[in-house]
């Protein structure tokens, strides 16, 4: 009679813990852990039960996109210490550590490159990254990427550092023996983004499941009779075992199976994605078409949403950067002339044409001379004294130089 029974019951040990020894000690790792242990590893939990960490923000397609197109922008952009000297020339000092560590290796086993993008992904998934400026005698040497917390001051917000040191013990560092690239907030936007990610992970599982089987949605199994709940849930196990490679299953004369069949559309579906893709990429300040997301995407927007990125999204970190370089590299002396800067021409190579010829319409008449427009791409002066002269409008009186009309 249904539900059919195996003449040996199958036996399954099913693993619910890992265990590791360790010194001092046994750690577990449970397959399905509360909330409550979740949260004290830092790890939230979505309303659905999706736990959302670094690994799920990683797992997650836009948020993967925006930290890798983020912290890879920044690792690739090289770095320039400039100072300005008395005549109001700018000089690049090319053996300076900042640009020796940032351009070169910040370590022996780490260059500068991966320095940057690692301090920058760390920042966007944990809120801050840190690294220890490592000195001997007073000159920076190293530059070692550490894992620390954060103290300010209550009356001057003057910050501490607390991290470990090898032996285990407790170390307090100074905010000037520390690079600190921080968040807005000090809140890393994947895990203020944990709600969307986990939203956007459970579409995937949802769209996986559905299609799983060729597609196949569940169904009812109906019984002609009323049935005890012992019963029903063998017949339901009995009929998972049954289709579970694809194969048919076999009912009973009381029993029949009616599919159950998906209400929404497969538009309504991706519209939902593609909602959260955007929710995502807004925690992130990334623009859709950098993360692959064109459905409104044309030549004239993309051109503007990558300008925008450089702008809000990329520029707002450049800055954290410069200053927090500035902070543990920089002597206070050296910043009133010196300050560091990211060379960006490369990302915005595409507008370079329309950059050229505006610096073209404005030198050469009365708004700017040739070695302004040479101080704002941070290069050096020209010295031909025509280079800072301005052209008077056309029928105007003479003017002189630049620095005779200053000086008048």
């Amino acid at each position: 009679m249904w539900p059919f029974q195996r003449s040996s019951p199958e036996t399954r040990a099913v693993e619910t813990s890992h265990v590791w020894l360790v010194t001092g000690g046994e750690v577990r790792s449970l397959s399905d852990p509360s909330n409550e242990l979740l949260n004290i590893f830092g790890i939230g939990t979505s309303p659905a039960g999706i736990p959302v960490g670094n690994r799920a923000a990683m797992m997650c397609s836009p948020s993967y996109s925006a930290i890798r197109i983020i912290s890879d922008t920044v690792a690739q952009l090289p770095v320039h210490v400039v100072r300005r000297t008395a005549s109001g020339d700018r000089e690049r000092l090319r053996d300076h550590p900042i640009e020796v560590f940032m351009n070169s290796f910040a370590n022996p086993w780490t260059s500068g490159a991966e320095f940057r993008r690692n301090m920058t992904a760390t920042a966007l998934l944990e809120g801050r990254g840190l690294a220890r400026v490592i000195k001997v005698r007073g000159v920076p040497k190293e530059l070692h990427q550490i894992v620390g917390t954060v103290d300010c001051n209550p009356q001057t917000s003057e910050p501490t550092y607390k991290t470990q040191a090898k032996d285990g013990t407790a170390q307090t560092l100074q905010y000037g023996d520390v690079i600190d690239v921080a968040a807005l907030g000090g809140d890393a936007p994947a895990k203020l983004a944990c709600e969307a990610i986990a939203m956007a992970l459970f579409l995937e599982k949802f769209g996986r499941d559905l299609f799983a089987a060729n597609g196949r949605p569940s169904g009812l199994l109906i019984f002609k009779a009323k049935v005890d709940p012992v019963t029903a849930k063998a017949a339901r196990d009995q009929w998972l075992a049954d289709v579970k490679d694809g194969l048919p299953a076999v009912l009973g004369g009381d029993v029949s199976y009616t599919p159950l069949v998906m209400t929404s559309t497969d538009s309504q579906y991706i519209e939902l994605r593609r909602n959260q893709v955007m929710e995502i990429l807004r925690f992130f300040g990334l623009p859709p078409t950098m993360a692959g997301e064109l459905a409104d995407a044309s030549l004239n927007n993309s051109e503007n949403m990558a300008r925008d990125f450089l702008k809000f999204g990329l520029s707002p970190w450049l800055s954290r950067w410069s200053d927090a370089l500035s902070r543990a590299l920089l002597s206070p002396a050296e910043r009133a002339t010196t300050y560091v800067t990211f060379e960006v021409n490369a990302i915005v190579a595409a507008d370079l044409k329309s950059r050229m010829e505006s610096y073209q319409r404005a030198v050469g008449g009365p708004f700017l001379t040739a070695n302004e427009v040479r101080g704002l791409e941070d290069r050096s002066k020209l010295a031909d004294e025509s280079a800072d002269k301005l052209n008077p409008v056309q029928g105007a009186a003479p003017q002189g130089t630049a620095k005779e009309t200053a000086n008048a």
